[in-house]
C-alpha cells in the first residue's frame, strides 16, 4: 500500500497550517504502512518539505516543484507515479493536511478490501465540529490536548457499515487504473467534482445492473478538520461543466443513487437546478 498526500501550505496562514502540517505527519509515522507519495502544492521549497518529513518515520517520495496546481492534477500525478514507479503496489490512499490519524488506522479498511471486490473504502471520519460523517446526530466534543487524539478516535471505532464516500479512503490500485484516476481531460478546474467524477467511473465499472455504492468503514476512525469542502468553494463550476460532458444528464441521476446520504442528496438536487444554466452557456 502506498498513500497519497497533497502538500500546500498558504503563506498568510503560515504558522498554523505548519502547525497542522506537523500533527499530520506525526500521526501518519504511526500507521501500518510508510510509504507515502506526496505532491509538493507550495509554499515550501521540495528541500524544506524534504527536511520536514524526514523528521518523521515515513518513506517519502516528494513530487512536483511547489507550485499549486491543483487538488486533481496533484492527485492524479501520484497515482501516475505509483502506477508507473510501483506497479504491484495493490492499495492507494487519499489523504489530506488537516487530519489526525489514529495507530494503524488503514489495517481493517485493507482487511476489508482484501476480502470483498470492492473498488474504495473509506475510514468513518470526525471533523471539526465533532461530528461524524454519515451518522447523523453523533457529535463528540474533540480533544484539547495532542497526546489524547489516539485514544480518543480509537474509542470512537464501530463495527458498522454505512452508504457513503469521504476521505481518507483507499482504492484498489487495480480497479483505480483501470477507470483512469481523475480524468484531467474533463476536469480542467483546480477542485471539486473529481470525487464524483471517480464514484461514476467505479459505478459504471461495475455496471448499472450492480448498482454498486460507496461505503464508509467506522471500524477505522479518523479526524478531518473540514470535511464537505465544497459547501465552501467557489470555483466549481468547470469541472462541474466537465463532468456533465463526461457522463452526461445520466451520471447525475446515478449519482442520486451513490450518494445516499440524506444532506448530500439535498446538496445535489440543488446544485443541479443551479449549475444547468451554467454548464448550457459553456457548451
Amino acid at each position: 500500500m502506498v498513500h497519497t498526500l497533497l502538500f500546500f501550505i498558504r503563506r498568510d496562514h503560515y504558522a498554523a497550517d505548519l502547525a497542522q502540517a506537523r500533527r499530520c505527519l506525526e500521526s501518519l509515522a504511526d500507521s501500518a504502512h510508510k510509504n507515502t507519495v506526496i505532491y509538493n502544492q507550495g509554499c515550501l521549497s521540495n528541500d524544506e518539505l524534504s527536511r520536514l518529513v524526514s523528521k518523521y518515520d515515513l518513506e517519502c517520495t516528494i513530487l512536483g516543484e511547489g507550485k499549486n496546481i491543483g487538488i486533481v492534477a496533484g492527485r492524479q500525478r501520484c497515482f501516475e507515479y505509483i502506477w508507473s514507479k510501483a506497479p504491484k503496489t495493490k492499495f492507494i490512499s487519499e489523504l489530506h493536511l488537516d487530519m489526525i490519524f489514529p495507530p494503524g488506522w488503514e489495517n481493517s479498511l485493507l482487511d476489508y478490501l482484501g476480502h470483498s471486490d470492492e473498488p474504495v473504502i473509506s475510514s468513518g471520519i470526525v471533523d471539526g465540529l465533532g461530528q461524524c460523517a454519515a451518522l447523523p446526530g453523533e457529535v463528540h466534543a474533540l480533544p484539547r490536548e495532542p497526546g489524547k487524539w489516539a485514544p480518543f478516535l480509537l474509542r470512537l471505532r464501530q463495527d458498522k457499515i454505512v452508504p457513503g464516500f469521504v476521505h481518507p479512503c483507499i482504492h484498489n490500485s487495480k480497479i483505480l487504473r483501470e477507470v483512469g484516476g481523475y480524468d484531467l481531460a474533463y476536469l480542467q478546474g483546480n477542485q471539486c467534482y473529481e470525487d464524483d467524477s471517480l464514484l461514476l467511473g467505479y459505478y459504471l465499472y461495475y455496471g448499472t445492473r450492480a448498482d454498486w455504492q460507496p461505503k464508509i468503514n467506522y471500524n477505522s476512525v479518523v479526524y478531518h478538520e473540514v470535511a464537505a469542502q465544497r459547501l465552501g468553494l467557489d470555483d466549481c463550476i468547470q469541472n462541474y461543466v466537465g463532468l456533465i460532458r463526461q457522463y452526461g444528464l445520466m451520471g447525475q441521476k446515478y449519482l442520486g443513487r451513490l450518494h445516499a446520504n440524506p444532506t448530500q442528496k439535498a446538496f445535489f438536487s440543488s446544485q443541479y437546478h443551479f449549475l444547468c444554466g451554467a454548464e448550457k452557456k459553456s457548451l
